[in-house]
């Protein structure tokens, strides 16, 4: 029988990705309410002004209902009023209202077409609907038009980096920088582009300003700690971020992954059980745990913790498998297997250890055309695997292709002369 899928393909439980474009300190796509950059009217409780101070003081408290009137309050006494116009659209953005949000935006286009503020907000709309052309376009008219939009270059850059183009986008977050050097998105963002670049001193520098300026943020660290190369390195930015974030959910989950690597089986088990109560929706720590259990022989506890993984991810594909790979060992219902095989294949179709799990369920099934079919498309996908070269010869000498199974036995013995896949390969040869 072939190994767990887990040991052979690490990498489907994703870590923490080294460029997580983190602008989450406020900075996000949403079209900001403008506060400045537009002359206001004469103040008074009843006028504009006061109007769009109760409407921003209701965004604030999540009230948009409140919000619109009171923006549409000020739009009846200044019919011109750019605050009211772009706070409209940010109310209907929020409400995910794709056409009053570019309806709000594009009347205040009309209204002031050199205004920095409305380019800015159009670019970051077209941005949230991935529409990236348009998105620079506009944003780069806003830099034009003021030189000292801090936000409109960090918008620009995040889009440029987005596109896979970090050279480009470091040269504005300098100048961001450098017009706001408090600006935690700005230096989150330059400290990931940094480390793409090459430039890890650079980088840390970039990130431990973040952590000067937010004591109590965890995600510096946790970014330093993702490109750490060694557990030495990483554990203690990981701790440093859980004492700020106890329930960080990806900072336990990267723990525990170097604790495995550490061998230290307690604390991967306590991380991954704590990275459950973080985060009770996401199956991942529940596979973690039961490859762990299935690792050291205990079959039944690895069942159940695959088992809570796919109640929380009925698709979770290494689970599927992994239950799989056990239930044809125990001699359990084809039928179900092959539901669960054929789901695992569903979530991963580009990963050839859940077709080759597939193909040796539907042998099991008889079913000799789909078996044929799936151990096919898994070697197609990893064709230097032994394991899967014997699967197929085996599956196409049931299927009476003699010439192919010896062709392809021969081949897993060649890549793989000891083992269970040249066991499996001269069994064929011996039936050939």
């Amino acid at each position: 029988m072939k190994a767990s899928l887990f040991r052979r393909s690490a990498p489907l439980v994703a870590a923490v990705s080294t460029v997580l474009f983190l602008l989450t300190t406020g900075q996000t796509l949403a079209l900001p309410v403008p506060t400045q950059g537009v002359r206001p009217v004469s103040p008074g409780p009843g006028g504009a002004t006061g109007d769009l101070q109760k409407a921003v003081a209701a965004l604030r408290d999540k009230q948009p209902d409140q919000a619109r009137k009171f923006f549409e309050a000020a739009l009846r006494t200044d019919a011109r009023s750019l605050p009211a116009m772009l706070g409209l659209a940010e109310v209907a953005f929020g409400q995910r209202n794709d056409a009053e949000t570019l309806k709000w935006l594009l009347q205040a286009e009309r209204i002031a077409p050199q205004s920095a503020e409305v380019q800015a907000a159009l670019g970051r709309y077209h941005l949230s609907r991935k529409q990236f052309d348009k998105g620079e376009a506009a944003l780069r008219k806003a830099i034009q038009l003021d030189p000292k939009a801090a936000r409109a270059r960090i918008d620009l850059a995040e889009t440029l980096a987005r596109k896979g183009s970090a050279a480009a986008a470091l040269p504005l977050l300098q100048e961001a920088i450098a017009l706001d050097g408090q600006h935690k998105g700005a230096l989150l963002l330059l400290g990931q582009l940094q480390y793409q670049l090459g430039a890890p001193a650079e980088a840390e520098k970039a990130l431990r300003r973040v952590a000067e300026l937010d004591v109590k943020d965890p995600v510096p660290w946790l970014l330093m700690a993702g490109v750490a190369k060694t557990s030495a390195a990483a554990k203690p930015l990981l701790d440093e971020a859980l004492q700020r974030d106890a329930k960080n959910y990806r900072a336990l989950m990267l723990k525990a992954q170097w604790q495995v690597l550490d061998k230290d089986r307690s604390g991967a088990q306590d991380s991954l059980r704590r990275a459950a109560d973080a985060d009770p929706k996401s199956a991942e720590p529940w596979v973690r745990l039961g490859m762990m259990e299935e690792e050291g022989g205990r079959k039944a506890e690895a069942k159940r913790l695959y088992l809570s993984a796919i109640e929380r991810d009925p698709h979770q594909p290494v689970a599927l498998n992994n239950l799989v790979m056990m239930g044809m060992a125990d001699k359990e219902d084809p039928a179900r297997l092959e539901t669960m095989a054929k789901r695992a294949a569903k979530a991963l179709p580009d990963n050839a250890q859940v077709h080759d799990t597939l193909a040796l369920v539907l042998r099991l099934r008889k079913d000799k055309a789909g078996a044929l079919a799936a151990a096919q498309t898994a070697v197609k996908l990893a064709p230097k695997d032994a394991g899967l070269l014997a699967t197929l010869a085996d599956i196409q000498a049931w299927n009476g292709d003699r010439d192919a199974a010896r062709r392809n036995a021969e081949e897993a013995l060649k890549l793989q002369p000891q083992g269970e896949a040249a066991v499996r390969a001269r069994a064929v040869l011996s039936r050939v």
